[in-house]
């Protein structure tokens, strides 16, 4: 859960750094808010603190992708951030458990999470 609570953070860093202006905050942000609050849902029993913290990022950054939207008078797909979402949360899953059966291939991660 950490490998891919950390994956995702990463990945939403790369998308940030590829803001280069308040045009591209409306087309770039959407989808990285359900990826922090996933984060944020995942991390809560585990570092209560860390997950209040992504949680209030995910509102700032949510009023930050209205007021830009409102700026450059941008409109919303939410299926299509949703999708996006969905794509990214899936890939970043893939990678983190490729990265986990790579460094400890006798360990059944499956189990050990219904446990």
């Amino acid at each position: 859960m950490i490998v891919f609570s950390l994956d995702i953070l990463f990945q939403i860093k790369n998308q940030i750094s590829c803001i280069s202006g308040i045009q591209s905050i409306p087309k770039i942000l959407p989808s990285s808010i359900p990826m922090i609050r996933t984060v944020s849902a995942q991390l809560f029993t585990i570092s209560p603190t860390s997950s209040q913290k992504l949680s209030e990022l995910s509102v700032c950054l949510g009023s930050i992708v209205l007021d830009s939207a409102v700026l450059t008078q941008a409109r919303f797909d939410f299926s299509k951030s949703n999708e996006e979402c969905a794509m990214m949360l899936n890939e970043v899953k893939l990678m983190a458990n490729s990265k986990l059966n790579k460094q400890y291939p006798l360990v059944d991660f499956s189990k050990l999470s219904n446990v």
